[in-house]
């Protein structure tokens, strides 16, 4: 009742092929071009076809895949949040220690699925999917559902209430 279903956008767009080799937009533009990237969100911009935005059934926004309304952050909300490819960085929100999977794919080779993730350390980059790391929940909170105590810390979660 708090949570909202909302669109989860992956962007599945393919910039380029090499080979066996199949590069996605993700790749080339928080990679290949990290000093300059420039991190999509727009449902316009990242959602471009309907069986990218996943959705609870029944919504017409989207695909309908969604059993609960949980997703995962994408490559581009990480960049936002102050990850950067190949770079360290302990001082934003993403920073646990623990490696956990992003949303968005990076590339896909052969059999191989590669996937964008944070590690430990903080750095954003990529794997193997079959990789056992973690993942970070994601939820959109609806209209007018606020939080009564916590700091979002293991010990002391945020209490959500409506408002």
């Amino acid at each position: 009742r708090y949570l909202e279903d909302t669109v989860w956008c992956n962007d599945r767009k393919i910039n380029s092929t090499s080979g066996n080799t199949i590069y996605y937009e993700t790749y080339n533009r928080l990679s290949t071009n990290k000093a300059t990237a420039k991190p999509l969100v727009k449902d316009e911009e990242v959602c471009r076809e309907q069986n990218d935005r996943y959705t609870l059934p029944g919504n017409e926004k989207g695909n309908g895949a969604l059993t609960y309304p949980v997703g995962l952050l994408t490559a581009d909300e990480a960049v936002l949040a102050g990850g950067v490819y190949n770079t360290s960085n302990s001082t934003y929100y993403l920073y646990t220690t623990q490696h956990f999977w992003l949303l968005s794919p990076n590339y896909f080779r052969s059999s191989d699925a590669i996937v964008w993730c944070v590690y430990g350390s903080g750095v954003l980059g990529f794997n193997f999917v079959y990789i056992p790391y973690g993942v970070r929940p994601s939820v959109s909170l609806g209209p007018g559902t606020t939080f009564s105590t916590g700091d979002g810390s293991m010990e002391t979660p945020y209490v959500v209430k409506e408002g």
